[in-house]
């Protein structure tokens, strides 16, 4: 969807994989979805708190998880207090338009690197390091 709310066109969708062992938990990547599990095209979102909720379990299918946040949360965390609600059809949408210019997909070392630095300027926040989902 761009900004003003047109859909665009997507890539086909892809078979739901909630079933892979990673939870919907703060920092996680997830993809967004419509009710058909099996639906998720191009929309993701990022945890803002642990949502055991969204995960799956024997009886229905989750959201799946398929990335974790490293480094930037605080940056996702100031996009969470933008004002909403003034799309009447999407109130949950920023009521400005918010542009992710850039994400990378890092390995394990280059998020262990990321953390080692983290840990040298910010002690206290250890427990709030996490490291990518799968290389």
């Amino acid at each position: 969807m761009t900004f003003d709310f047109t859909e665009k066109p997507t890539a086909k969708p892809v078979i739901n994989e909630s079933m892979n062992g990673l939870p919907n938990d703060y920092r996680s990547v997830a993809m967004a979805r419509q009710s058909d599990p099996d639906s998720a095209t191009a929309q993701f979102y990022i945890n803002l708190k642990n949502n055991s909720g969204l995960n799956a379990t024997e009886t229905k299918p989750g959201y799946t998880v398929f990335g974790k946040v490293v480094a930037g949360m605080e940056v996702i965390e100031k996009i969470s207090q933008e004002p909403l609600g003034m799309f009447k059809a999407y109130p949950e949408a920023p009521n400005y338009a918010v542009r992710v210019l850039s994400a990378t997909r890092i390995n394990s070392a280059e998020a262990q690197s990321i953390i080692e630095k983290q840990r040298a300027t910010k002690p206290s926040s250890i427990k709030d390091a996490v490291v990518p989902v799968d290389e």
